[in-house]
């Protein structure tokens, strides 16, 4: 895991790039063709999201994501959290 950081793992046609955020948060950039028909395709958890011409263009559309959703994800946790009967845990 990369602790919230992106990793890059392969070499060559077969690189990619994974950044996870704890057990429930996993994106990646997959490497797929070469030269100009290289593209990265991007997933999160293993669902196909999109493609895009760059390695920089593709983090920075996952990293937009990210960020969008996590912070519905908290405002979920807190009405969570806050209607959660008193006393469990």
């Amino acid at each position: 895991m990369g602790n919230g950081k992106w990793t890059r793992w392969g070499r060559g046609s077969c690189e990619g790039h994974t950044l996870d955020i704890g057990p429930l948060i996993n994106f990646s950039l997959v490497r797929e063709g070469d030269g100009e028909l290289r593209v990265y395709v991007a997933s999160a958890h293993t669902r196909r999201l999109d493609t895009y011409p760059s390695l920089e263009a593709g983090k920075a559309a996952i990293e937009e994501k990210l960020e969008r959703d996590m912070s519905v994800t908290l405002e979920n946790w807190a009405i969570y959290q806050a209607n959660k009967p008193k006393g469990k845990k």
